[in-house]
């Protein structure tokens, strides 16, 4: 947390035990007070109350303010005191009193807790506390609604363990969706507390979690990594996930999007950084745990369709399954005997690429990757007794993989 200020100021009060007041109010203004439902404080018991201020009110504006009830009224604004730590104490001045909280333009929000309480622990001198709480930091959090079933509106509601709200009142505050991800800025102070419902449209709850900075959550767990599977022996997999990955420093598996395809030909561009939620790629290397990420970018043109079971396909387009037939592997037309599965990723496109013969053309050395092995249909790079390489073969000889080829 870049800043976290709390900032105590002591307000006069009337001895006894108990405050007696039913209501607070967050009075400001320039030149003149007024009492507003929008501004009244909850309470939490007789002697405690506090107020949400949000961040448009702190970062361009000072704000000038005082507090009353229905029958008590602290005085004039006139007397501004910029809060700090510095305890007011002495102060009895009950028609002079007013406090001003200097523009911020890092405040996300603040909350004003007010309190009823001894002073220096002395029983016959009960005094009202104001503590005001400006915080500076805020996270972007994501749930992911893994079932599909919550609903297109999902909530977050997050709390401090002194029952201060920073996302509003429960059911808290509607997150952003996009495909099955919801995400939302979150205020950030360090043991808050969050947790995800869908109660406006239906009966669904998380969780409770702790609150940490770029998480992801589902509905019974925080998910730190994701497993990027390749379980063929030739270190190639198509692969999708309902998270949104980070592969940046990941070096035991390559991550591709499929750029483009045309007759027989497919180009693969890296990846190397955040991808998000439901992207399809093409993986070359070792099965490796991929961290969890906070991602909605897209990254860029990709005929890599993820697979989530029951998909629907463009009947405009031909699809395609990365597989093995025979000794050969490639992109081969979804049939009844052929289809991706759940966690893989399909190739959409108008181009004819099925063949054994297929070559997918990569923006960088594949097989510099550590833990790839050789591929008959994707290794076979075909080159003139000129040394050029030819990416459409006719008939006649050429080397490949170090061996002369007679395509007939």
């Amino acid at each position: 947390m870049k800043k976290l200020i709390t900032l105590l100021l002591v307000l006069t009060g009337a001895v006894c035990t108990a405050s007696a007041w039913d209501n607070l109010y967050f009075l400001c203004g320039e030149n003149s007070w007024s009492q507003n439902d929008s501004y009244k404080f909850t309470k939490l018991d007789d002697n405690t109350f506090y107020y949400i201020l949000d961040a448009n009110s702190l970062q361009t504006t000072n704000v000038i303010f005082r507090i009353k009830d229905s029958s008590n009224d602290w005085g004039a604004w006139e007397n501004e005191y910029a809060l700090s730590s510095t305890e007011y104490a002495g102060k009895k001045d009950e028609t002079g009193m007013g406090w001003k909280i200097n523009a911020n333009e890092n405040a996300k929000f603040a909350y004003i807790w007010a309190e009823y309480k001894k002073y220096n622990n002395d029983n016959n001198d009960w005094r009202w506390h104001l503590k005001v709480v400006t915080i500076e930091e805020s996270t972007t959090v994501a749930f992911v609604d893994v079932d599909k079933n919550w609903g297109n509106t999902v909530r977050a509601y997050a709390w401090l363990s002194n029952g201060i709200n920073l996302l509003g009142s429960f059911p808290g505050t509607q997150m952003i969706s996009e495909s099955n991800i919801f995400t939302i800025e979150v205020p950030y102070a360090e043991g808050a507390n969050i947790k995800f419902t869908n109660k406006n449209d239906g009966s669904y709850e998380s969780s409770n979690f702790t609150l940490e900075k770029n998480a992801i959550y589902k509905w019974n767990e925080k998910i730190v990594n994701v497993s990027a599977t390749i379980g063929d022996a030739a270190g190639y997999a198509t692969f999708s996930s309902i998270y949104p990955l980070d592969f940046t420093g990941i070096t035991t598996v390559k991550a591709y999007r499929a750029e483009s395809a045309a007759t027989g030909k497919v180009k693969m561009t890296q990846v190397t950084g955040k991808v998000p939620a439901q992207t399809g790629l093409f993986l070359a290397g070792t099965t490796t745990e991929i961290p969890t990420t906070i991602c909605t970018t897209s990254i860029g043109d990709n005929l890599l369709k993820p697979t989530t079971g029951g998909d629907i396909y463009n009947a405009e387009k031909t699809q395609y399954v990365f597989a093995k037939q025979g000794e050969d592997y490639g992109f081969y037309k979804v049939g009844d005997s052929l289809s991706p599965d759940a966690g893989k990723a399909y190739l959409e496109t108008t181009s004819e690429v099925s063949g054994a013969r297929l070559v997918l053309a990569f923006d960088e050395d594949i097989t510099a990757v550590e833990g790839v092995k050789a591929v008959s249909a994707l290794e076979n790079v075909y080159y003139n007794l000129a040394g050029q390489r030819v990416a459409q073969p006719a008939k006649g000889l050429y080397i490949v993989n170090g061996k002369k080829v007679i395509m007939k």
